[in-house]
């Protein structure tokens, strides 16, 4: 069994490798998806998701202006 890393673009596959076999036999093409795009975008997605909620900094202690500077 061999096994070759290559890119399938739009109906063709480019392999990586430079020297083949010179070997006729029948091949099974297993199409990957890109899963590194697929963690980019669940990353900014969290992210995004995070920085719209907030994150709880506490109690609010003053509730005026003026609470400030009679402390």
């Amino acid at each position: 069994m061999l096994v070759l890393h290559g890119i399938y673009d739009h109906g063709k596959v480019e392999i990586e490798e430079k020297e083949l076999p010179d070997i006729k036999t029948q091949a099974v093409i297993t199409l990957l998806s890109d899963t590194s795009s697929n963690k980019q975008q669940n990353i900014l997605k969290r992210q995004k998701d995070f920085l719209e909620q907030g994150f709880n900094m506490g109690k609010k202690l003053y509730h005026s202006r003026q609470d400030i500077y009679d402390r």
